[in-house]
């Protein structure tokens, strides 16, 4: 028994042991230059305009690899995040951003949601108001021996008449 439990305890710590092994000397972190990591924000910002939903970071495409290589070398001439994303923008129109700018006609496209919501509630709660209005009047007309003047008596006592309510409330 101590031996089937010795082994399974070896099987369990093996994996551990050859992953151990393959380790690099250096603990396995990867570590970026600024240069790397200034192309792989900027890229990860742009969207690949063939593949369209994907990051120029993220895309395989062979577009987005020239787009990178293009990043690499702006971000060797010293430019700015910014003055790199102008530049797409200036090719290829605002599309080309992941996350659109929040300006001109956008502005309308991200606020337009959020207005419709507010106008839905609005005429959901001024519809509810206005039945509940409704109700109580109605309720109020219905009560017995509240005194109406005689045109409205009379008017109540037509409506029932036309629609056959004659000698239900009475």
């Amino acid at each position: 028994m101590m031996a089937r439990i010795a082994f399974f305890l070896l099987l369990l710590a093996a994996p551990m042991a050859v992953q151990a092994q393959d380790a690099p000397d250096n603990t396995g972190v990867r570590v970026e230059d600024a240069e790397t990591r200034q192309v792989r924000e900027v890229a990860k910002e742009l969207r690949c305009a063939v593949c369209q939903n994907e990051s120029v970071a993220d895309s395989n495409s062979q577009l987005a690899r020239n787009m990178r290589d293009l990043i690499r070398e702006q971000v060797q001439k010293g430019k700015s995040n910014d003055e790199i994303k102008a530049y797409f923008v200036s090719r290829y129109g605002d599309y080309i951003l992941m996350e659109p700018r929040t300006t001109g006609f956008n502005l309308v496209l991200w606020i337009a949601p959020f207005a419709a919501l507010l106008a839905g509630v609005f005429v959901l709660t001024a519809r509810a108001r206005k039945r509940r209005e409704v109700r109580r009047s109605v309720a109020s007309y219905e009560e017995p021996g509240r005194n109406l003047d005689e045109d409205t008596d009379a008017l109540i006592a037509t409506l029932r008449r036309s629609t056959g309510e004659e000698g239900k409330n009475e």
